[in-house]
């Protein structure tokens, strides 16, 4: 999102979980302002959510499309999760989250072998991301984002 520019979503009946995640700038929710890399719990009681970008720690340098000339924007990246109750049993253990404690050691073990991708630090670049991505692929993805970045290439 560019600065001073807004989004609305229309929050599904039903949710009852709503958080935002914001990865590049900051942007504000009801005045309140959310940070680069921090999580705000939202209310589900209304029917919108609202956001707003903001000037606050988003600066990125541009290349025009046309022209080739750098401009200086400040930009906004975030992530909106919403869901219903999964109404079945949930067992949880640090970041790991299940349906009972075997599937929570079972997966605990896959990420110690690296079958889910690798760790990687949350300030890096997208195109770093891309190339960590391409060199420590999920093992469990059916259409592995390894192959997808692959194809674009």
């Amino acid at each position: 999102m560019r600065a001073g520019s807004t989004w609305t979503h229309k929050m599904a009946s039903g949710h009852e979980t709503a958080m935002l995640y914001v990865r590049r700038g900051s942007v504000s929710v009801d005045g309140v302002e959310v940070p680069s890399h921090s999580v705000a719990h939202l209310s589900t009681k209304g029917e919108t959510v609202m956001v707003k970008s903001t000037e606050s720690g988003g600066r990125n340098i541009l290349k025009e499309a046309f022209g080739g000339s750098e401009v200086t924007e400040f930009l906004a990246d975030f992530l909106l999760l919403t869901g219903s109750p999964l109404e079945e049993p949930v067992a949880a253990s640090g970041t790991m989250v299940m349906n009972n404690n075997e599937e929570v050691n079972a997966a605990g073990n896959d990420y110690q072998k690296g079958l889910m991708g690798m760790p990687w630090e949350h300030t890096i670049s997208d195109e770093d991301w891309m190339e960590h991505v391409k060199k420590y692929p999920n093992q469990y993805a059916t259409n592995n984002i390894s192959n997808l970045i692959e194809s674009k290439d």
